[in-house]
């Protein structure tokens, strides 16, 4: 039987070389874009194959996060070659990166370049460029923290502590869940959790959602302020171009919000790229129509869905998408009647205050937290909660002695 798999050497660097695979595209340019679709669209699909061949040799978190990566990759394709953006958009890097959070500002260039190597450069440049800050591309509402000028120094030891803090809570969290039933350490319990956490009770159920969910803001703020350190220091962005991945907690009293401020927003382009398409270019829907606007929340939700979907089924190499299509896919239709309750609230008089933030608050944590549960449930079950033990980890262990003391 013939199998696409390739040498263990290209597995292990797949992502260097789909995004080397995109870059080449991208230069190709797009005179050349029917040429270059055939030339690299087999070659992205032959790699992102490889995920179906790479053995788990570690915790399962580690195979999570190679794929959501992979098939992130996936998208930034359909981004930047099919749909051609960078191009018909006209990306260009802002002067001294001045942005608000509501979008870009005032332009620098013009535009990717015509030559091969030049535009081999920009795509290299927009490739290491997270959630595209300081760009004409940025995405809405990144929680802009820093003006122009900002001292580096005073960054760098900000980020520095503030990486620090979400180290300790990412260690106390993964020690606690290692300690669950549902988890485990890979050097003594490389296999699946003991007890499933679908048979616990429903409150249960609910509470180590929130925990996982804690321990992956955890995770995610920790590399993105270490990521933001060394780009600083290294003299590759400016502080400015370096905010928090999350938002305000303040802004976590709608679902909306907790979506479009509160989470990280490093699939806001992809979405809000895919739904345009279909609202503006497919539909031609007329811009800020009610039609318009939910569209492209519902394609926006469905590509996520579609994202997380993949992931889980490259991680278990059989078409089960770990409730993920559920979870995503119900998150807009749950913020439409969102929207339509808080409209119908506003007609009746009633004004926006702490008691109905309270309120909104209860509500968004239950709403996320019980349709989140199927989804988390799954990733647990697969051995998400299963961690790698750090034996040169002072901070772990005695974070592990603390709670099997009785």
């Amino acid at each position: 039987m013939v199998s696409a798999k390739l040498p263990s050497i290209f597995i292990e660097a797949q992502l260097p070389l789909i995004y080397a695979n995109i870059i080449l595209a991208f230069a190709l340019g797009p005179q050349a874009h029917t040429f270059r679709v055939c030339l690299t669209l087999p070659i992205l699909l032959f790699l992102v194959c490889q995920s179906l061949y790479r053995e788990q040799n570690g915790p399962w978190e580690d195979l999570l996060s190679n794929n959501s990566l992979v098939m992130f990759t996936v998208f930034v394709y359909i981004d930047w070659i099919l749909l051609q953006s960078p191009d018909r958009e006209q990306w260009h890097k802002l002067n001294n990166a001045k942005t608000e959070s509501n979008g870009p500002t005032k332009a620098k260039e013009s535009g990717p370049p015509h030559g091969f190597f030049q535009r081999i450069w920009f795509g290299c440049r927009i490739a290491t460029a997270w959630r595209y800050i300081g760009w004409s591309c940025q995405v809405k509402n990144v929680p802009m923290e820093h003006s122009a000028g900002y001292p580096r120094r005073y960054f760098i030891a900000r980020k520095s502590l503030r990486a620090l803090a979400f180290y300790l809570m990412k260690e106390t969290l993964e020690v606690y869940t290692a300690s669950t039933p549902h988890g485990g350490w890979w050097d003594t319990q490389n296999t699946k959790p003991a007890l499933s956490i679908k048979n616990v009770p429903l409150w249960h159920q609910f509470k180590y959602t929130w925990v996982h969910i804690f321990l992956a803001y955890a995770t995610l703020e920790m590399a993105n302020s270490i990521l933001g350190v060394v780009s600083v220091i290294l003299h590759l962005a400016t502080p400015q171009e370096c905010p928090s991945a999350f938002g305000d907690l303040e802004d976590f009293f709608t679902v909306r919000k907790a979506w479009s401020t509160v989470w990280h927003q490093h699939m806001r382009r992809l979405t809000s790229t895919m739904g345009l398409f279909v609202a503006r270019d497919l539909m031609q829907l007329r811009k800020g129509s009610f039609q318009s606007k939910y569209v492209q929340l519902f394609v926006g939700f469905g590509v996520s869905a579609g994202l997380h979907a993949g992931v889980a089924l490259l991680c278990s190499k059989a078409l089960n998408d770990d409730s993920a299509l559920f979870f995503f896919g119900i998150q807009a239709p749950i913020i439409m009647l969102e929207d339509h309750v808080i409209a119908k609230g506003k007609s009746l008089g009633f004004k926006d205050s702490p008691l109905w933030r309270f309120i909104g608050f209860v509500w968004t944590t239950l709403a996320i937290g019980f349709t989140c549960r199927a989804w988390v449930g799954s990733m647990i079950d697969n051995g998400m909660w299963v961690h790698a033990r750090k034996k040169d980890s002072v901070i772990q262990g005695l974070l592990i002695n603390a709670i099997q003391q009785p």
